[in-house]
């Protein structure tokens, strides 16, 4: 009460989380659905990680872990977004290494078309390709490979045609041979650098490349590609990038995916 009898009004603050929206499951059906949509069909990038050269000897799981937060998280957000996720992604299953390969140990939910899977070094992806696969095909569409023996790429790229039979892109990153060993045995994050540098390359449309090719891209493309075509003359095989193993910043990174 005021000196003179009157009755002092309370204001009282509300404080926010400007990221939430409490109103959102009032929004129409269509407005919420499009929402999902678009937060579940974010490009992502998966890396392999695993601390041994060797997977099927080590006897460990595989790991795959998305570069920042994976758009599938979603999909766990409440049943709505779940039942569109199941709708709209692919279950891709990992098994532990050796005689464990045919016992699924992990799940990973993606979009085919809008996943990148970077597979380390040649030996680690070998590896990878053997249990994952669990002699079926595999639904992915984007894959990078660091390379620096032209023998083990050419190897790779044979089995990766009946792997991965609806391949769209595969970027082959140069490496230098002394630091091959270090890339194979690494455990940590892939940078969102080069994250960023390869889904620009995946979703890239134009026919003028974003990057300088790599100077043997030449050969390369005779050695890699010829796999990929030669096993269906109807078959329009994936689109090959051959980059250099230094990758600097470009304008090209600001562009929005499928623009």
């Amino acid at each position: 009460m005021t000196p003179n009898g009157e009755q002092q009004q309370e204001t009282v603050t509300i404080h926010r989380d400007p990221s939430s929206f409490p109103l959102f499951q009032e929004l129409p059906p269509e407005i919420r659905h499009y929402v999902w949509q678009e937060a579940l069909c974010q490009w992502v990038v998966w890396y392999t990680s695993h601390p041994h050269i060797n997977l099927q000897a080590s006897g460990l799981l595989i790991r795959m872990k998305p570069v920042g937060v994976a758009p599938y998280l979603v999909g766990l957000a409440c049943q709505e977004s779940r039942r569109l996720m199941e709708r709209l992604y692919t279950k891709l299953l990992a098994g532990a290494g050796g005689s464990g390969a045919s016992s699924p140990t992990a799940v990973y939910w993606l979009i085919p078309d809008r996943t990148i899977v970077y597979l380390g070094c040649t030996a680690r992806a070998t590896d990878f390709m053997d249990i994952i696969h669990a002699h079926q095909s595999l639904p992915l569409r984007h894959l990078v490979l660091r390379w620096s023996d032209l023998v083990d790429v050419t190897r790779f790229s044979h089995s990766l045609v009946h792997q991965c039979p609806d391949l769209r892109t595969f970027t082959l990153h140069a490496t230098d041979r002394e630091t091959t060993p270090e890339l194979c045995r690494c455990d940590s994050p892939l940078s969102q650098h080069l994250a960023d540098w390869y889904t620009t390359i995946a979703s890239w449309e134009d026919e003028a490349l974003p990057y300088i090719e790599h100077p043997e891209a030449e050969m390369l493309n005779w050695s890699v590609g010829d796999y990929f075509g030669d096993r269906d003359e109807e078959f329009e095989g994936p689109r090959l990038h051959f980059l250099p193993s230094r990758l600097e910043a470009s304008a090209a990174l600001d562009r929005v995916p499928g623009d």
